[in-house]
């Protein structure tokens, strides 16, 4: 039976770049891959939802994510999902793809690492391809956000309307609503509220949605790919954002890279191990003080 086009396509979201950076992509492995996925053998997926981590992580937040959004039939990028732990989503991201290299991401100012970022290439404009995989985790070390950005030489590029529909086919949620929608452009988000239901627009910002823009939270770069908020609305569960180019091709109809973002909000912290660090840092001046109690100046 002759594979249609658009199934390729949403398979391929999910190839490895090990085959765009070395020049080419092996179709035969792409729908091997979608089959095994779909026969429950997708090796990253099973990693990523083996152990349920994700309820008592968000549990630890102090809010509740929407199961729905962190069991096994929710968003992910090839297999993996935010409410993970950091261990289990580096196991992940190293079978998805062995030829990463890893590097940690060091909050800025302080010495706690925060995520890693595994990528093959040199950047987005590597001619061979290249591909960067982000991964944030809260004090707890559980996963919140995710990020996979990938180039591809201009003879891999992928039809604007492939790329649309393979997204619709992976993201859109039965029974969700479609509000605004951009036909020209690829310009597609989805949020999600704290009960679990899904909008999809073409932003994450606009009217009557539960993740608008908190106002003066700060957008700021945590790796070589990802951007995130230092905070989100206290209604929003989840946000998926797409983001598309033709670095090479020069057509808005063939993209050379793309790159999804998934982010859950009630995650992005945890704390009880906040609450931990700040009584042991209050206990610390405590002991400070009891320490210096009975010094005298020298006067």
């Amino acid at each position: 039976m002759k594979t249609p086009a658009l199934l390729i396509a949403a398979l391929a979201l999910t190839v490895s770049a090990a085959s765009q950076a070395n020049g080419g992509i092996d179709l035969k492995q792409i729908i091997k891959q979608g089959v095994d996925k779909g026969l429950g053998k997708d090796q990253a997926s099973a990693t990523a939802t083996a152990n349920g981590g994700g309820t008592q992580a968000a549990a630890a937040t102090g809010r509740s994510m929407p199961a729905s959004l962190l069991n096994s039939g929710g968003p992910d990028i090839a297999g993996i999902r935010v409410g993970i732990t950091a261990n289990e989503a580096r196991q992940a991201v190293q079978k998805l793809n062995p030829g990463y290299k890893i590097i940690p991401i060091i909050q800025h100012g302080s010495k706690r690492e925060i995520g890693f970022q595994a990528s093959v290439g040199v950047g987005r404009g590597d001619p061979k391809g290249a591909d960067f995989f982000s991964v944030l985790f809260n004090e707890g070390g559980t996963v919140w956000a995710i990020k996979r950005d990938q180039s591809l030489p201009p003879d891999r590029a992928i039809l604007k309307d492939t790329l649309v529909q393979s997204l619709k086919t992976k993201y859109d949620q039965p029974g969700g609503q479609v509000m605004y929608r951009d036909k020209i452009t690829v310009n597609m988000a989805w949020v999600y509220d704290m009960a679990g239901k899904q909008i999809a627009s073409f932003s994450t910002n606009f009217n009557y949605t539960p993740c608008r823009e908190v106002p003066y939270s700060r957008y700021s770069p945590v790796s070589d790919n990802m951007n995130v908020y230092d905070e989100y609305a206290p209604t929003c569960a989840m946000t998926i954002t797409i983001d598309t180019s033709a670095l090479r091709t020069g057509s808005q109809d063939m993209l050379d890279r793309y790159a999804v973002q998934i982010v859950a909000p009630p995650l992005q912290h945890d704390v009880g191990t906040l609450n931990a660090e700040a009584a042991a840092r209050e206990q610390q001046k405590k002991n400070l003080e009891n320490t210096v109690r009975d010094n005298k100046p020298q006067l």
